[in-house]
């Protein structure tokens, strides 16, 4: 007798069905930072993260740091984020420049905060 595979978590989507383009390593428990190998839902189809990062970094970016109003923010592990970065740094080297400078900013607030 032959099972059936099952719906299994992916990333953050609970019913999407393994297929010959989601390897099965990537199939973990849910967690609230998006790995490499997860997959996100971008124009209408399913992606993993790794394919965002080589061809679409200004997506990706834009997702983590603009969502679009009714979607959720995208928040990934460090190692993702760092690999988005290096690409971001080479096509466009402001925009992490802009990050750091808010960063920074909400750093020092929250200084002050706790120091008031």
């Amino acid at each position: 007798m032959k099972r059936k595979k099952a719906n299994v978590p992916i990333g953050n989507f609970r019913c999407l069905k393994p297929s010959a383009h989601v390897p099965e390593n990537s199939i973990l428990p849910i967690s609230k930072k998006i790995r490499l190998n997860d997959i996100i839902k971008w124009k209408d189809n399913y992606v993993r993260i790794d394919f965002m990062i080589d061809r679409h970094p200004f997506e990706l970016w834009n997702m983590i740091y603009k969502p679009k109003k009714g979607h959720n923010k995208v928040s990934l592990e460090s190692r993702a984020y760092q690999t988005l970065k290096i690409e971001i740094s080479k096509i466009k080297p402001e925009l992490l420049e802009e990050v750091k400078r808010k960063r920074k900013m909400h750093k020092i607030k929250k200084k002050i905060k706790n120091f008031n």
